[in-house]
């Protein structure tokens, strides 16, 4: 399908996917992930759980 269209259309997708790397490289991980996760606190990490739980079962089976 890409080698159907114009050459100005996949230069402007191959600029918005460069803009949108290098926003998330610059902006949104080094930035709005830490904010993100201090503004959540104990909630960030929600999959940490259920493995401290199946942990405790494990410890107070054996």
């Amino acid at each position: 399908m890409l080698a159907s269209l114009p050459i100005q259309v996949l230069v402007q997708f191959g600029i918005i996917t460069a803009v949108g790397v290098l926003l998330d490289t610059f902006i949104v991980r080094p930035f709005l992930v830490p904010a993100i996760t201090a503004l959540l606190g104990r909630f960030a990490f929600w999959t940490s759980r259920p493995a401290a739980a199946k942990e405790r079962s494990v410890r107070t089976e054996a």
